[in-house]
């Protein structure tokens, strides 16, 4: 068995991901000014901020009442 044989696997594998890197950036390059030309989009999510508030308060009072369930089922 050849001493270095997974050091040179290893050196093979790191080329192919080497090459694999270096054309995903020469695509992303040609792609690049295709991408300027289209209209910027709002990035805004699906729901407004008073709908997230009011999702997390929410949340945080059911959390609430388990905690204190689990909390009164414990007491000794």
């Amino acid at each position: 068995m050849e001493k270095f044989g997974l050091f040179n696997l290893l050196s093979a594998l790191s080329s192919l991901t080497a090459s694999a890197v270096e054309g995903e950036t020469a695509e992303k390059r040609s792609a690049a000014p295709e991408r300027a030309k289209e209209p910027a989009k709002e990035s805004g999510g699906i729901f407004t901020a008073e709908q997230r508030a009011a999702r997390c308060t929410q949340i945080l009072e059911r959390h609430e009442r388990i905690s204190q369930s689990i909390d009164r089922k414990n007491k000794p």
